[in-house]
């Protein structure tokens, strides 16, 4: 009766190796979550940035040549892109 309790008090459902895959499922989770969170706070800046805003025109205009290719006639446009 004892070794049916002891192998599943390793073996089951709640047992031990069961704990350390969910807090192994836990930590990837965390992990993800963070990046997304710093993904979060990063778009929030940019729409930070897009709000009307007089010092912001600068930022404005570099998007719209990026997306649109806006630019004038005799302008040469250069596309930097970094990855965050």
């Amino acid at each position: 009766m004892s070794t049916y309790f002891i192998y599943h008090l390793y073996h089951g459902n709640n047992g031990f190796i069961a704990a350390q895959i969910l807090n192994e499922n836990l930590i990837k989770k965390q992990q993800i979550l963070k990046k997304l969170d710093n993904k979060i706070l990063i778009l929030r800046k940019k729409i930070e940035l897009l709000k009307d805003n007089k010092q912001n025109n600068d930022f404005i205009d570099e998007l719209a040549r990026k997306y649109f290719m806006v630019g004038e006639i005799d302008e040469n446009l250069l596309i930097i892109t970094i990855d965050d």
